[in-house]
Order: C-alpha cells, then structure tokens, then sequence
C-alpha cells in the first residue's frame, strides 16, 4: 500500500480537521486505467457528536477493511498512517462498504455511523472520512455496567464542577443518579441545570456506581431547574437503600447532634435527626455554610455520597451545596 502524502489543504476537502498535519505534498494522483482508488482518514470522535473536528484525534494504525456490497467479501484491508490516512488503489470498478477493523472496535469503541455502500468509478479517487467512538450509555445502563469501561452517557448536571473542593460533578438520568469523579477543569464549567455529556470511565465507589476521569462536553445550558427529593432522615443515611445513591435530596426538621471539624480537611460534620435517624451531614469550609451547633434544627439540601465508616458499612452523607440550601433554627 502507497502512504498517502496530505497537507491540510487535503484534510479540509476530506472535511476533516483533526489538528496538526505533515508538511509533505498533496495525494499522488493516481493514473490507473481498469480500476478506482479509495482514500479517507479515520478519526477517533472524544466528543461523542459524531461529526469530524478539531477536538478529534486521528485514528493511527488500525485496519480499514473495502467490502463487496453485495455479498460481504472483502477485498482488501489497509492500515492507516499516524494522521489517520488510509488508501487503497488498483480497486475494481464497483459498489463497496468502507470501516474500521473489527480488532479495533472490539467492546470498546463503535463506529460513529453505519457503514453506507460507495460506488468506485475511474474517475478521482473516492473520499471517505470513518469515525469510531465510545459506547454511549444512559445513565441506568453506566450503573450497571462493569468497571474499565471507557463511555459516554448524558443526563442533567446537579452541581457545579468546583462545588465540593474536589471534581465532582452529580448527574440525573431518566430514572436514576451517578457521580462522576475527577472531572476535567481545563474544559468549560459545569452548572446545575446543564444538559451535559460525560466521557468517562466506569468504577465503583463504596461499592456504588461511578465515572471517573470525566471530560466533560456542555449540550444545554440549563436545561432544567433540578427539584430534590424530599426525604426522611434515616432514608438519606442509606439513599433508601441505595435507590437514591447520587441523588439530589432534602431533609426537613432534623435536630443536629454530634458536630465535629475533620482533621486535615476542615470539613465540618454533624448529625441531623427528624426522628427516623439520624444522618451525615457535610460542609466544606470554602463555600462559607454557617455551622449549626448542637440542638440546632435544621433543613438541607444537598447530595448524597457513599462512604464507607470504617467498620465495612457504607453509609451516604449529604454534602450540602451552597450556604442557602442550609436553614438554621437556634436551639433556644
């Protein structure tokens, strides 16, 4: 197979812009009198829009695999440079299908879109631009799915990226709740209310579902006003049995017990029981929450996540978002 030789001149009539290209001359021509060429780049789409741009990076050596359209017979199998390019000449004058190899789709990356059948005539080379991208999840099936896997899946923001100190960021979905763990912050903030699609990795977190090292891509700006779930103390301390892991929530009435500044965090802890039991509360010092002291009642809002206190038991502590969301009656 001849290396295809581009600029980025070439790259733009292939509408692609996936970065930097080499300082070579433009494509070959090719004079061949009996068959076609095909030439295209392969891209990997990081954003999940399945359109090739500049946040995209080629897709280097992987295999290309021209099929038949009628039949299914592959004729030929070509690899692609370090900027993606790929070529195949000398091919018979017919109607084809282009894609990625099945060795680099595997589990861990589909094709963009369905291959659509191309016919190879004997004029200009046919040009072909092959995306490949992550699986896109919903937010129910990132729950269930087993860790290691590198995913999208979209759902509406429940707080801000900078919110709790250390790159959190809680998603809502359809029927059910996610965190998301180390959140880029060299990307555009998340707000509450954004449509947003995450790429991530899935884990697990005191045993709860979870995405990690998340880039995150803003779809809406808010999208919608997330309402939280009213809930019963006891119910926070286990997310109703796990049901509301993630979850934005508010507990009302609780009497605060137990208050206590954690060593090497500043974070201020306390109790807060209506009466059903007692639940974990959590303010970080840098959002300025006041402190309630104990025999205060009180109501918050916040979100709920897992921990484990250190007797194996995973418990779920609320994290209170912004000084407003916490309401302080005084012990009189």
């Amino acid at each position: 197979m001849r290396r295809i030789k581009t600029t980025a001149a070439t790259l733009a009539g292939l509408g692609l812009a996936l970065g930097a290209c080499s300082d070579a001359t433009d494509i070959d021509r090719l004079e061949i009198s009996a068959s076609g060429a095909v030439v295209g780049q392969a891209y990997l789409d990081l954003n999940g829009n399945g359109t090739a741009g500049a946040q995209d990076e080629p897709l280097a050596g992987v295999s290309v695999v021209l099929t038949a359209a009628s039949g299914g017979v592959e004729i030929a199998t070509a690899e692609t440079d370090d900027e993606g390019v790929f070529l195949f000449e000398d091919v018979p004058v017919g109607r084809y299908t282009l894609a990625v190899g099945t060795d680099v789709l595997a589990d861990s990356l589909v094709p963009v879109e369905a291959a659509e059948p191309f016919d190879v005539g004997l004029e200009e080379p046919v040009e072909i631009v092959l995306g490949a991208t992550y699986p896109a999840l919903t937010v129910e099936e990132v729950a269930d799915a087993e860790p290691g896997r590198r995913v999208f899946t979209t759902g509406i923001a429940l707080n801000p990226r900078p919110n709790f100190g250390d790159g959190r960021v809680f998603l809502r979905g359809a029927s059910r709740y996610l965190q998301a763990t180390n959140v880029d912050r060299s990307t555009p903030n998340v707000s509450v209310g954004d449509s947003v699609r995450f790429l991530g990795t899935t884990t697990r977190e005191a045993g709860q579902p979870g995405l990690d090292a998340v880039t995150p891509y803003i779809l809406i700006q808010q999208a919608q006003v997330p309402v939280p779930v009213e809930v019963s103390t006891v119910a926070a301390a286990t997310a109703d049995g796990g049901a509301l892991d993630a979850a934005l929530v508010v507990i009302r009435t609780a009497v605060v017990s137990d208050t206590m500044t954690v060593a090497g965090t500043n974070d201020f802890r306390f109790l807060a029981d209506d009466g059903s039991g007692p639940a974990d509360v959590v303010l970080r010092p840098f959002l300025g929450i006041p402190r309630p002291a104990e025999g205060d009642t009180v109501s918050a809002v916040g979100m709920l996540s897992p921990f484990d206190d250190g007797s194996g038991v995973v418990r779920w502590e609320l994290l209170v978002r912004a000084p407003s969301e916490l309401a302080i009656i005084p012990v009189p």
